[in-house]
This record gives structure tokens, C-alpha cells and sequence, in this order.
């Protein structure tokens, strides 16, 4: 009955009518081709082979030219599903019928309509269009690798290896794409950001084959110029991608391009681009000569971009800095590592872009192998090289010296601006909240006046608000920069058997303890010496850390701070712990092996002396605990003329402190207001009431420590009032038991 229907059909002219209409203009739709295809599609299984052939190749002729004649109305009602669709047909129609020719007209076909679709203006059009070209792209490439691959490994017959239907070959793609020119199409006057992402394929396909011609990448540069930055971000990274595959002579022309950028136009997907091209071109295929011929694309820009008279913002200085640490940290990069290492060295010597260059220093050498290997040096072995042959140390420390005077130059005027804002100005009063002048300002040097007259123009508020914010935003700029080169000595103290010498520490202790900047730089070298004497242990020899000991107990030690103190402590255990007179478990567990200690009067002084609550408890602490940590060889006797000498050394002060106090008398003079001399004389009070709070403090931590000692002893001993202690209390006892009891 069907094969009586499909024959009845045929007899009146239905199957001829339907390959006259697909062949017919105006040409029909991909819809209405799709139903026309279907009534073939269901009959072929009854169709005599002849016949079946002779109605595919109506079908071959008719899609030969059918793409070019479709109008872009037509394209736009149709979709992705139905070009799909339509696409199965003709590949189950062609290849059933067994057409020589099936699989050329196929491709023909799709790379037709996929043109056509590329070339519309509407964007879902173009990018089925582009999707199409990469997926045939695709199927040749895959059909090429197994083709070759079986060349290879070829035993016999690869009658059983399945190879892609797809009858385009790679040079076939070439030649149609430069053709048809669809990087034109896709990169010129109607340039779309979501087109151009999709084409990456089928860049790098003719770059990797050598069809990607100069004026092809420079039409895509151009494409980026005056662009919205989305465009250009897409651009971009585009060409990131594709200059892995470019021919030398296309690395050159793009790096050209890339550098006709002004450097004020730089901005994060700029340096994005550089940081990505320099990557890829260094490492390219292309460009794999040894190190004389080798080009290294990007470094030099990036260099001149961290430098702190480029054209561009602070931010884009720090990030070429972190591109450049990153490319010298890289294997591909390691001849270039010691050039660059010279020139950080210079830059540091010429006091020129500091921060960055020890940074990329820093970064570059802790690339290197902590132990030597057969063809790198190690990290040790280029700090001590670069010590030797460049003076490395020498030039850190003529720099720290300079950049800490122009530092304190550029602090000094903002910081008095400051007190005269606030009425803090010596040589000045204030009456009434006004700032009445008692010295002419011909008195201060010009700096200063200047600063006088700026604060006297504004405001006071706004004076007050804007001279702070300066100042804090410039401290902070300073600290920052402290810490950068004091973070790079100490790398190079603990990386390699480097050695400071005394001037050397003199210059850190003259900058930062003698005269600062600002009060923070004095934690911050005590934290830092403690830090580098803790972890390297050839930065200072024995001499050098007792002078820094004794630099230690000359400064006022009336106003320590408890990082202060914690850097003396440190420094009086190691010097006594190498004299062998101390040995430490640990922070809380020691015993003195010797007497008397080096630098103990020092501790004994800050105990006394100091101001800050902690600091003067911490060392009475610390004192106490080395005078009952004794070790057990010593006898009772030694022990005991040990404890007298401790309690001495608490008497003493206390004597002296409370006999200056009494000579003084209160602070009022008899008569009324105190004269000058008494106002000098009152200003020693506090001092000595200081000390005798502290030598009080002294001696009982010294005698609750004789008393934890003793706590184990069968009957230990007690000093006089050890057992009624604190407020006495009254207790109202009731005893029950009888009514006549009596209350207590």
C-alpha cells in the first residue's frame, strides 16, 4: 500500500514538483525547505537507488546557490533549531543516496549559509554564523589529526579507523577565509564586542598556518581604537590570546602598536594587554632563540612604567611592578634576571624609584633555588654577588641616609604647621583660642614662615582638619617607605652570611632612634633589630650587639615603650647567653649561671626610670625572676649575699629618692606662687615619687618570690603579718544551741 501511494505520488509529479519549488526563486525558506525535505527523508528506504540519486542531486543543485539568494528578512525568522534541522536533512538525503559529492556539498553549504548569516545585521544572526565557522574549523582540524595520526602509526589497513565526515581541509579554510574576507567582516564597520569574543578560533586557526597577514592584525588593533572599553577590553584579550601563535614578524608589528600607547592613557586593561602579550610573545614557539637574539617583549616598558617619573598613576607604577616581578620570577625570563638585578642596585644608588626597586630585588633573587643547582645559582649565592661586585649594602645605607634627611625636610614644616594650628607653637601663646605672636616670624627659617602665614590665611577648623590629614597621609607614605627598606635588609641579612658593621648600624640608630621623623620609627627598629638578631645569626657580631646595647642604655629611658624594652631585653639575654652566663629554655624559663650580668644596671635604670606602666612592671618582673634564678651549684650562702645585693640595690635608690623628696617639701612655696627655680625644682617629683613606687614594687615582688620558693617547705618561713592580710573584716557570729547563748 505505501509502496502503491509513494509510486501514485511520483506518477503525478508530487516528488518533481517539490525539487522544482526548493530550486525555484524566489527562494523559499529554511523553514519551508525543511518541510519540503521531509516527504524525501520518508520515502527513501522505498525509493529504487537510481531514483534516490537522481532526486539528490536535484537536491546538491538547488543548495548550491540557495544561501546567497536568501534576502536578511528571510534570515531573521528563522533559527538556530531550524538550520540545524535543515542541516540533518541534507546530510541524511546526500549521504543515503551514496553521492561522491555529498560531503563537499555539505561544507559548501554550511560555510555558505554561515557566511550569509555573518554578513547580516542582526547579532544573533552573526554569531550562528561565526559558531559555524569554528565548528568546521574544528571537524577538519580533528579529521586532519586522526588522518595523520593513522599515516603514523599505519600496520596494515585502517579500514576500521572512523574518520570525521568532513570533506574541508585546513588549506581549503585558509584560502576561504582570506577570500571572503571574514576578518573584515568581522572586525570592521561592523564591529560588535560579542562577534569579536567568538572569533578567537579562528584567529589563532589562521595564525598557527601563517594566513594571519600584517594588514589583517593591524585592521583588528584599530578595531580597539577610541572604543568603548568593553570593545577594547574584548580586543584585548583576543589578541593576547592569538600572539602564542604569531610569526615573529607579526610579534614586532603588534608590540609597535602596542607602544604608540601614551602612558598617561595607561589604565588596568592596558597594562592587562602588556602583561598578557609580554607572556606570550616571550614564550612563543617563534621566539625560542638563545638569549643574544632572543626579544623580550614588554620588559622594557614595563620597567620604565614603575619608575616614579612616568606619565602614569601610582596605582599602574605598583602594578607594572608586580607584572615585572612576576615575568623575572619566571623560568622563560632567567637571563634576565641579573640585568635587572644591576639595574635595581644602580637605582638604589642614585636614589631613584627605592620602594620599587627593592621590591622587584627582593621578589627577583627569592626566584632563585635556596640550595646551588647544576645550571642556577641560588638565592645566597646572588645577594653575596651582588654585595661584593655592586656594594650592595654600602649603596642600601647611603640611600637610607639620604632619603631620611629629605624625608625629615619634607616632615618638619607639615609637622609645625600642625602645632601652630593646634596652638602647640613654641615661641607662640594662646589667649583666648587666638595664637597672639611673641617672635617675629623673621626668627624661624623660611619654610617655616611660610607655613606660619598658610595657617593663618584658612579657617581654623578647616586650618586644624587639613593640617592633620597632611600630615597623617604623609607619615604614613614615610612609614611605609621605612618599612620597604628595612623589610629588604632584613631579607638580605637572613637570605645570605651578610654583616652589618657598626657604622652601619649607627646610620639605622641616628635615623630612627636619635632623630626621627615621627615617634613610631623608633618601635619600628627595635622590632626590626630584634626580628634580624633572632633570625640570622651572622647579621652582627658580639661587639656590634653590645654597642647596640649600650646605644640601648643611652637613650631617654624615661620614655620607653614596651617594644623598646622588648628589643633591650632581647639583646641583654642573647649578649649574656653567648658570654655563657645565662641559658634559656624558654621566655619564662632561665638560669643565671654567672654573676654579675652584663647591661643588669641598664634593666635596673629602666625599672627605676621608666615612665610607661607596663615597661617599669616587666622589668621589675624580669629582674626579680634573674635574682631567684640562680643556679642550683650556688650555695645557700652565695644565694643568700645574692638576695641582700638585690634588696640593696631596691634601699638604695629608695633612700636617696625619699631624702631628695623630703629636702624639696611640697610643691607651693610658703609665700605663695613658686619662683622659676621652684617650678624646675617641682618638675623632679614626679620622678622620684616614680621611683619609689618602683623600688616598693621591687621588694615585694622580690619577697612573694622568696615566699613561692618556700611554699614546699615543711615549715616554711613567714615574715611579720603574713597571715592577717588586706582590710581586717568584722563578723557578727550567732551560735545556736540554747537560748541563753551569747552573741559575739
Amino acid at each position: 500500500c505505501l509502496l502503491r501511494n509513494v509510486e501514485c505520488f511520483h506518477q503525478m509529479g508530487g516528488f518533481a514538483a517539490i525539487l522544482d519549488r526548493l530550486d525555484s526563486t524566489p527562494r523559499v525558506g529554511l523553514s519551508a525547505m525543511r518541510a519540503l525535505l521531509r516527504p524525501l527523508l520518508k520515502v527513501k528506504e522505498c525509493l529504487k537507488r537510481a531514483v534516490l540519486q537522481d532526486f539528490a542531486r536535484r537536491v546538491e543543485q538547488a543548495i548550491a546557490h540557495y544561501p546567497s539568494s536568501l534576502t536578511d528578512e528571510q534570515l531573521k525568522q528563522e533559527d538556530r533549531k531550524t538550520m540545524t534541522d535543515v542541516y540533518r536533512q541534507l546530510d541524511q538525503l546526500l549521504h543515503s543516496a551514496k553521492l561522491p559529492s555529498a560531503a563537499e556539498s555539505m561544507d559548501r553549504f554550511r560555510l555558505a549559509l554561515a557566511l550569509k548569516c555573518l554578513r547580516t545585521p542582526f547579532l544573533e544572526k552573526r554569531l550562528v554564523g561565526i559558531t559555524a565557522i569554528k565548528e568546521i574549523i574544528s571537524a577538519s582540524l580533528r579529521r586532519q589529526e586522526q588522518l595523520e595520526s593513522a599515516d603514523r602509526d599505519y600496520a596494515g589497513s585502517t579500514s576500521n579507523m572512523q574518520v570525521p565526515l568532513c570533506w574541508c581541509s585546513p588549506d581549503f579554510l585558509l584560502e576561504w577565509l582570506e577570500r571572503e574576507q571574514v576578518v573584515s567582516l568581522v572586525f570592521g564597520e561592523g564591529l560588535h564586542d560579542q562577534v569579536a569574543r567568538r572569533s578567537v578560533e579562528v584567529l589563532c586557526f589562521m595564525a598557527m598556518r601563517g594566513a594571519l597577514s600584517p594588514p589583517m592584525l593591524t585592521m583588528i588593533w584599530r578595531a580597539s581604537l577610541d572604543k568603548h572599553e568593553t570593545v577594547r577590553q574584548c580586543i584585548y584579550a583576543l589578541l593576547v590570546d592569538v600572539s602564542i601563535h604569531l610569526q615573529l614578524p607579526l610579534l614586532h608589528l603588534l608590540y609597535a602598536h602596542i607602544q604608540k600607547i601614551p602612558l598617561a592613557e595607561y589604565t588596568p586593561t592596558t597594562m592587562t594587554l602588556l602583561r598578557g602579550f609580554a607572556i606570550s610573545a616571550i614564550s612563543s614557539p617563534h621566539n625560542q632563540q638563545k638569549p643574544p637574539g632572543k626579544f623580550w617583549f614588554g620588559m622594557e616598558e614595563l620597567w620604565q612604567i614603575m619608575q616614579d617619573g612616568s606619565a602614569v598613576s601610582a596605582d599602574m607604577r605598583m602594578m607594572a611592578g608586580g607584572v615585572m616581578q612576576d615575568l623575572l620570577g619566571w623560568q622563560h625570563c632567567y637571563p634576565q634576571r641579573g640585568e635587572f638585578l644591576i639595574r635595581c642596585v644602580e637605582q638604589l644608588r642614585a636614589g631613584v624609584s627605592v620602594p620599587q626597586s627593592l621590591r622587584l630585588c627582593t621578589k627577583t633573587i627569592s626566584s632563585f633555588p635556596g640550595k646551588q643547582r647544576k645550571k642556577e645559582q641560588s638565592a645566597t649565592a646572588v645577594l653575596e654577588w651582588l654585595a661584593g661586585s655592586h656594594n650592595l649594602l654600602p649603596s642600601f645605607f647611603v640611600d637610607f641616609r639620604r632619603y631620611h634627611r629629605a624625608a625629615s625636610e619634607r616632615l618638619q614644616p607639615l609637622q609645625v604647621r600642625t602645632a601652630i594650628v593646634g596652638g602647640a607653637i613654641v615661641g607662640g601663646a594662646i589667649v583666648g583660642g587666638a595664637l597672639t605672636l611673641t617672635l617675629t616670624l623673621t626668627h624661624y627659617p623660611l619654610p617655616l614662615q611660610d607655613a606660619w602665614r598658610a595657617a593663618c590665611d584658612a579657617g581654623h577648623s578647616e586650618r586644624e582638619q587639613l593640617a592633620s590629614a597632611e600630615l597623617r597621609a604623609q607619615v604614613t607614605r614615610h612609614m611605609t617607605q621605612l618599612q620597604e627598606r628595612l623589610d629588604f635588609l632584613q631579607f638580605c641579612m637572613t637570605e645570605a652570611p651578610l654583616t652589618l658593621s657598626l657604622a652601619q648600624l649607627d646610620v639605622l640608630w641616628e635615623c630612627c632612634v636619635v632623630s626621627p621623623c615621627c615617634p613610631a620609627e623608633e618601635d619600628q627598629l627595635f622590632s626590626w633589630l630584634e626580628q634580624v638578631r633572632m633570625n640570622s645569626s651572622q647579621c652582627w657580631d658580639m661587639e656590634a650587639t653590645r654597642h647596640l646595647f649600650e646605644r640601648f642604655a643611652a637613650t631617654e629611658l624615661e620614655s620607653l615603650t614596651p617594644v623598646g624594652y622588648t628589643c633591650g631585653e632581647y639583646l641583654f639575654r642573647w649578649i649574656n647567653w653567648k658570654e655563657q652566663r645565662f641559658v634559656q629554655q624558654d621566655t619564662s624559663n632561665f638560669t643565671v649561671l654567672e654573676l654579675p650580668l652584663y647591661g643588669a644596671d641598664t634593666i635596673w635604670q629602666v625599672a627605676l626610670r621608666t615612665r610607661d606602666a607596663d615597661v617599669g612592671q616587666r622589668a621589675a618582673g624580669f629582674l626579680t625572676q634573674l635574682y631567684h634564678s640562680l643556679k642550683p651549684e650556688h650555695g645557700a650562702e652565695q644565694q643568700q649575699a645574692r638576695r641582700r645585693e638585690f634588696v640593696r640595690s631596691c634601699m638604695t635608690p629608695l633612700a636617696a629618692a625619699s631624702e631628695r623628696l623630703r629636702f624639696l617639701g611640697p610643691l607651693d612655696a610658703p609665700g605663695g606662687a613658686p619662683d622659676a627655680a621652684a617650678e624646675d625644682e617641682g618638675d623632679e617629683r614626679p620622678k622620684l615619687r616614680l621611683c619609689i613606687e618602683r623600688c616598693l614594687t621591687l621588694l615585694r615582688l622580690f619577697v612573694e618570690e622568696v615566699e613561692a620558693k618556700l611554699s614546699g617547705v615543711a615549715e616554711p618561713a613567714r615574715r611579720h603579718g603574713t597571715v592577717v592580710r588586706g582590710t581586717p573584716m568584722r563578723m557578727v557570729i550567732t551560735l545556736v544551741g540554747g537560748g541563753n547563748s551569747p552573741k559575739v
